[in-house]
């Protein structure tokens, strides 16, 4: 998961709050924090068709079609807030602040939202580490689609803009595509990292406005961000109305809820994430902006999906209605994932963890109940020495696998396998790799 920038109160950021809500048939799963899992989906009904939104709209509508959102049907008490922290001892990791996933799925429309996210509690200042760029297989895809997006939309000598940039490396790719002038806006970014900028790239440590909708030129880029805002829909509007004539495309991409509730990035259910996005949903979200979908997919193993658009006001091309996304899914592998653990540690095996980002960490809170996990390691240099929030295990650098000896590397993305393969043999380290 890459920074984001947070839209500021300019864009009349909507705050949202639920009661307790009534779950049925809930089959509860106690977590290594004392809390449970409760993973069940709940049908319940919640109008035939999509209201549109006014400034009258209900705290438990949807943020996408405005429809009301039936009560959570999948409750996990007590996670850890931000994942991306780098605490400095084992118990300031174990201390950090937690919260509540309180997730509904709109019927309409199948945008899920936690119901019992508090903004206050999030924070995205220059402390913020969410890079994954430290993996070369990332890092290629970064490399494939900018190429990708400066061929098919003639950006070679462009001016591009990016909401929610991090440290501003995808800028610094589409620099070296052939884009003339690349501006980034996140809050985010930290002042030592405008060293690091090539020429022609330039990041703005701000709040997004509509006063930097403008500076796009001839493209505009939104990666891994609207599932941070509470009020998505605002910021594409805003997109929309200061989107610049002539421009070519908008980019945007989100965490697939068809694979966060079904397939191969269980593990990527973070607080931040106060929405979750299929194919289709994210598509409908761009038309209710204002802009016409030009194509949509998945893309980086099926974890992301995407969207590319223009303005206009074409009727979605997807099918209408929730996708493939099960909310019961979470429960299911937490209770396979934990009954192998328990396998380990019963064996005695000694079990290393390959990546402290935000999929360790959930997987970590959610599974490791027995602690079989002995050594936690990662490829970014800057969490390395820190330790991992949540559970507090120190984070390694990859070479001191070679002292630790691990039976088992589990994978909590599945995507970095060859990846991860490839440089387990470099080290000499022989061991099972098993992705979770």
């Amino acid at each position: 998961m890459l920074c984001v920038s947070f839209v500021a109160d300019v864009l009349a950021r909507l705050t949202w709050r639920c009661g307790p809500g009534r779950v049925e048939g809930t089959e509860r799963l106690t977590t290594p924090g004392g809390g449970s899992v409760a993973a069940v989906v709940t049908p319940a009904p919640c109008g035939a068709t999509a209201r549109r939104r006014t400034a009258q709209m209900k705290a438990d509508d949807c943020a996408v079609c405005a429809a009301p959102l039936p009560p959570p049907s999948l409750r996990v008490p007590d996670v850890v807030v931000d994942a991306s922290l780098l605490p400095a001892s084992p118990a300031e990791a174990r201390a950090v602040p937690r919260g509540e996933l309180a997730l509904a799925r709109c019927p309409t429309c199948g945008l899920i939202r936690n119901l019992a996210f508090d903004p206050d509690l999030v924070r995205y200042e220059p402390e913020y580490n969410a890079s994954q760029w430290a993996s070369p297989a990332f890092r290629r895809f970064a490399e494939d689609l900018a190429r990708d997006l400066v061929d098919r939309y003639d950006l070679d000598g462009g001016r591009v803009l990016e909401v929610g940039c991090g440290r501003g490396e995808l800028l610094a790719v589409l620099r070296s595509a052939g884009v003339a002038v690349a501006v980034g806006v996140d809050p985010s970014f930290p002042p030592e990292a405008a060293a690091e900028l090539p020429d022609g790239v330039s990041v703005l440590a701000e709040h997004f406005s509509p006063a930097h909708a403008s500076l796009g030129g001839d493209a505009v880029l939104c990666r891994q961000t609207l599932e941070h805002l509470e009020d998505p829909l605002t910021l594409v509007r805003t997109l929309r109305h200061g989107f610049p004539a002539g421009s070519r495309v908008l980019y945007v991409d989100v965490p697939d809820a068809a694979a966060v509730f079904g397939g191969s990035s269980t593990w990527d259910l973070v607080y931040p994430h106060v929405n979750y996005f299929e194919q289709g949903t994210l598509v409908r979200l761009l038309v209710e902006g204002g802009f016409s979908v030009l194509s949509s997919g998945v893309t980086f193993g099926g974890q992301f999906a995407f969207a590319e658009a223009v303005p206009g006001s074409d009727a979605p091309s997807v099918p209408a209605g929730p996708g493939p996304a099960d909310l019961a899914h979470l429960g299911r592998r937490v209770r396979q994932e934990r009954a192998r653990m328990s396998e380990l540690a019963e064996a005695g095996r000694r079990v290393a963890l390959w990546g402290a980002g935000a999929r360790g960490v959930t997987f970590l809170d959610l599974v490791d109940e027995p602690r079989a996990v002995g050594a936690v390691v990662d490829l970014n240099p800057a969490k390395q020495g820190r330790y991992l929030p949540g559970s507090g295990h120190r984070i390694r650098e990859p070479a001191e696998l070679l002292e630790f000896r691990p039976d088992v590397v589990l994978l909590p993305n599945p995507v970095y396998r060859e990846e991860v393969a490839g440089m387990l043999s470099g080290l000499g380290v022989v061991a099972e790799l098993r992705p979770v």
